[in-house]
């Protein structure tokens, strides 16, 4: 089986059982996204809802037995099927039941083979859990872990894609054509495999990838109520700056010269990314690489250290004060980003607007600037005018440019573009998700240490935090191709550099989080955020006459590199209006969408989504 190192992270932890369950689901996702071991649960979406099913299913079966004030269970003994919790009869080990519920679970998930799965991967999966369940000794003859068995079996038929959905299957998806659209990675067009995934030697085929086209409009909702407040949501954003409804084409232009000076390789010398910046890149990246896998394991990460840190019963990890607190905060969060995770998607196939690779290679020759010699960049779109070189005026199209890209840690391959639409961002979508879950949760808790603060304003929830992307061990640019029979501490290529991260609030998380897209290069701002709400405008504003008056919109800092809000100033209120809703608002990009979503589960009490409120599967842009 691949060798798989440890994190650094205290060994109690594990000591609690709600938190030995979470760690074996992360520890699956990172050997299923690692070449030779790749599985059926592969990108984000399945896996947040992967995570999302486990971590309700735990919580039923814990719940179900200590009856806590404020908390009821996901299912209801009162509700027919399938929204009805099994029956408990003799249980009464919360351990044994968690256990039942878990394995469960993760054997569903992971001991089902998919086609383009080979025996080794499903045995390398298989291998694993076996490994934990062992470690772990569950009473599988107990009646609470029956009653687990029941309550996971339960979870996954109201909630797993079934056989007969698609699921983030490209079936006969095909990009659309055209300006602003979404096509594949020029730098990464194809992927070669095996046709006979058990026979490396059989003959290749190329693929085109496409992920996860029908998700957002196929997938049942967990939890989301579609309220918040006392408003009905319909949980979609506003039209992107262009090649939509309404148009903003000097935002546009603005935030293309934005991705160009931050998120280009580093060796251009147009990039003007400030080396922190590059590495924070790097931190929050987890796009699926060898080792360390997709997103929502990062932020489960960071769930595990603050969850830890402000754990009720710092004697005792495993006390049922700590298991109330884990049991409700884990499930919150994880259905909060399995939600995230089906409503990007619909919006990202809803738009197809493509990544900045795309836009600035391809951009439209009548497309221009005008440096004024001063930082700042004004565009203007003139059909008219042809580009020139004269007089500082250059077009703003680049056929050869190469963004920083995502990387392919622990391996020699190139960074690449991921493989589905840009906006909105899924990194802010789910990190929104579950950063502002947590924030919800704690400030409800009324912990000692967490000041009180508004829920779209700051905190103080601090923690301490080294990414697997910057642990010092995985590597950049291995000399040769990823050897699974071999510890990444053997095998030769550049160590990132071991970068302990102290952030002084989840405020500041989930805003560089988001941001860190855009120094990747694979996002536009406008796909986490409006810049009206994180970005400094230009302190001297001026306009140039043309048939479009175009603003110098947001200021740059003396080296050229973009200028940002202060985090504690940041607040995402700015909306923006939908050629498909005239006459309403709604928000940009995927911070306020994951924020909103998290509000609405948190508010709603983690309650399943009503019938009448899933989608028909035939309307691609959220009509229910």
């Amino acid at each position: 089986m691949i060798p798989l190192h440890q994190r650094p992270e205290d060994a109690d932890y594990n000591k609690n059982y709600v938190l030995y369950w979470n760690h074996v689901a992360l520890e699956l996702i990172r050997l299923t996204h690692t070449e030779t071991a790749s599985g059926a649960v592969n990108g984000p979406p399945l896996v947040a809802r992967m995570l999302g099913i486990l971590h309700l299913a735990i919580h039923d079966a814990f719940f179900a037995l200590h009856n806590t004030a404020g908390i009821s269970t996901y299912l209801s003994p009162t509700q027919s099927a399938p929204y009805r919790l099994p029956d408990i009869l003799d249980a009464r080990d919360g351990r044994q039941a968690v256990a039942g519920a878990a394995i469960t679970v993760l054997e569903d998930q992971y001991f089902v083979s998919h086609p383009s799965e080979s025996f080794s991967a499903n045995d390398q999966a298989e291998q694993l859990l076996r490994r934990y369940i062992s470690a772990f000794a569950p009473d599988t003859l107990s009646s609470s872990y029956r009653f687990g068995y029941e309550v996971g079996k339960a979870m996954l038929k109201l909630l797993a894609i079934k056989q007969d959905e698609p699921g983030t299957e490209q079936d006969s998806y095909m990009p659309s054509q055209g300006q602003y659209r979404f096509f594949h990675d020029p730098t990464n067009p194809v992927v070669v495999s095996s046709v006979d995934p058990n026979d490396p030697e059989s003959p290749k085929r190329a693929s085109r990838v496409a992920h996860a086209p029908f998700y957002g409009m196929t997938a049942k909702r967990l939890a989301v109520q579609y309220r918040i407040g006392k408003d009905q949501t319909e949980h979609i954003i506003a039209d992107p700056p262009v090649g939509f409804g309404e148009g903003d084409m000097p935002e546009y232009v603005d935030a293309l010269r934005d991705v160009y000076r931050m998120g280009g390789r580093t060796e251009l010398n147009t990039t003007t990314r400030r080396p922190w910046q590059t590495a924070a890149a790097h931190f929050w990246a987890y796009d699926g690489s060898n080792l360390i896998g997709v997103p929502l394991r990062l932020y489960n990460q960071i769930l595990r250290t603050v969850a830890w840190d402000h754990r009720p019963d710092k004697r005792i990890p495993e006390s049922d004060k700590n298991n109330v607190e884990f049991a409700r905060l884990f499930a919150l969060c994880n259905a909060a980003m399995a939600d995230a995770g089906i409503f990007a998607w619909q919006e990202k196939y809803c738009f197809e607007f493509w990544r900045p690779l795309s836009g600035v290679r391809e951009a439209s020759t009548d497309l221009i600037v005008r440096n004024r010699g001063n930082g700042m960049v004004e565009g203007i779109p003139d059909p008219d005018r042809p580009p020139t070189m004269d007089d500082g005026t250059v077009t703003l199209q680049d056929p050869f440019w190469l963004e920083l890209g995502a990387p392919y840690t622990n391996s020699n391959r190139t960074p690449f573009k991921p493989p589905f639409p840009a906006y909105p961002s899924g990194h802010a979508t789910f990190g929104a998700a579950c950063f502002q879950m947590m924030r919800l949760y704690y400030k409800n808790s009324h912990r000692d240490g967490i000041a009180d603060f508004d829920i779209d304003g700051p905190d103080n929830i601090a923690f301490d935090f080294v990414s697997d992307e910057q642990d010092g061990r995985n590597r950049d640019n291995l000399r040769s191709p990823f050897d699974p029979n071999v510890p990444i501490d053997d095998q030769p290529g550049i160590v990132r550099a071991l970068w302990k991260r102290r952030f002084g609030s989840l405020w500041e998380a989930l805003w560089e989080n988001a941001i860190s897209r855009v120094w990747l290069g694979v996002h536009w701002r406008f796909d986490a955020f409006s810049p009206k709400d994180a970005l400094v405008r230009n302190p001297t504003p001026t306009t140039v006459s043309s048939k479009t008056d175009s603003p110098l919109l947001y200021a740059v800092e003396t080296d050229h590199s973009t200028s940002y809000k202060p985090v504690a100033e940041v607040r995402y209120t700015s909306a923006g209006t939908r050629r498909d809703r005239p006459g309403k608002k709604f928000p940009v990009g995927g911070v306020p969408l994951g924020i909103g979503i998290a509000n609405d589960i948190f508010q709603g009490g983690l309650k399943p989504t009503p019938q009448n409120k899933q989608p028909s599967g035939r309307h691609r842009c959220g009509r229910l």
